[in-house]
């Protein structure tokens, strides 16, 4: 059954709509002909995508609240009765973590607590995607792609929360839905994902586009770090075919998932910035910057499981991600379109793409 033909509907709750991730897979599940609810604080970064793509209006209902505040969060799905939840809310960057390490965890661990306790007191809930980072591995650098079964761990505060939100499924899992009852639990590992829409700080993306419209010279902090680069549609996509899994009690859905680009779209920060500047027509050039607190210089993911189980494979190469990225941004540059068409158009374009695959 197609994505389309599942979603059509189906009562799905995003976490963290307010989000660049939360605002994309709204856009993307209202297209598929889903009624979508969301839960989340907004970003403090400006301007946001939930604005600029007008995500209330496409949304049956929402909430403007932390997962932190458990009765607010349960007395929400008790009046939106969903089918599935999208667990995105999260403070998601790690210069910040150190910042505020206890909002880290609090956000990260019990907020996602909060969440799992609410979706098991509500009857309507079928499966939950607990959505993580890729940075949840205990990475020493040493270059190999991670699997799912790899030691979790995490350098700062970030990476730590979210490997402590991986533990807490797993057991959350053992501790209370045996045999998938009351609901399917799974969760989502991403690498890192671009696309028109994010602003926020500390972000090679933004922080490209906020150097070509202030025409300012781009500070990179660590220019050799590898990372695997994807669009964010194609993170989405692999954390909707999850879910669609988990509902339709898939074997071997359980558990955790790497999504993540082939081996070609693994490029340094530095390759990623010429490759989006060269696509907006403009000559790269950054100063190197210092890095304040630790970064691993190496991230690599295996996501066979992905592939063999849910059929999920790259729509997008590197390339057509950044041009896609750029276009995006373009449109808000030059403040003549309408982003929230605008995005609807690139949806459908990927979804033609995928479809053409399967």
């Amino acid at each position: 059954m197609s994505l389309k033909e599942f979603y059509a509907g189906k009562k799905v709750l995003v976490t963290g709509h307010g989000g660049f991730k939360g605002g994309w897979i709204v856009m993307l599940l209202r297209m598929l002909g889903a009624s979508v609810y969301g839960y989340s604080l907004l970003p403090e970064s400006k301007p946001r995508l939930y604005e600029l793509t007008r995500i209330p209006e496409l949304l049956e209902g929402e909430c403007i609240a932390d997962t932190y505040d458990g009765f607010k969060l349960k007395s929400f799905m008790e009046q939106c009765k969903p089918e599935i939840v999208l667990h995105l809310a999260a403070q998601p960057l790690v210069l910040e973590s150190y910042a505020n390490p206890v909002e880290t965890y609090r956000t990260n661990v019990l907020g996602t607590l909060n969440v799992f306790e609410a979706c098991r007191a509500s009857p309507s809930v079928k499966a939950v995607v607990n959505v993580t980072t890729d940075k949840c591995y205990e990475n020493r650098d040493e270059g190999k792609p991670f699997k799912e079964d790899d030691p979790l761990g995490g350098y700062d505060m970030y990476s730590s929360s979210k490997a402590c939100s991986e533990i807490l499924s797993a057991s959350y899992r053992l501790s209370f839905l045996k045999g998938g009852k009351p609901f399917r639990l799974a969760t989502a590992r991403a690498g890192n994902v671009i696309g028109g829409g994010d602003f926020s700080k500390d972000r090679i993306i933004p922080d490209c586009v906020r150097a070509l419209s202030g025409n300012a010279k781009l500070q990179v902090r660590s220019p050799e770090a590898v990372r695997p680069w994807q669009h964010v549609l194609e993170a989405l996509y692999g954390y909707l075919r999850l879910a669609q899994a988990l509902y339709n009690e898939e074997p071997e859905c359980e558990g955790a998932f790497n999504f993540g680009p082939d081996n070609q779209a693994v490029l340094t920060v530095g390759e990623l910035v010429s490759c989006f500047y060269k696509v907006w027509g403009r000559k790269d050039s950054f100063n190197t910057q210092n890095a304040v607190f630790h970064e691993a210089n190496c991230l690599r993911l295996d996501t066979a499981k992905a592939k063999q189980v849910l059929k999920v494979v790259p729509v997008l190469d590197v390339k057509e991600a950044v041009a896609c990225t750029v276009d995006w941004y373009r449109v808000w540059f030059q403040g003549g379109g309408d982003l929230q068409e605008f995005s609807f158009r690139q949806i459908c374009e990927f979804l033609c793409r995928l479809e053409s695959r399967l």
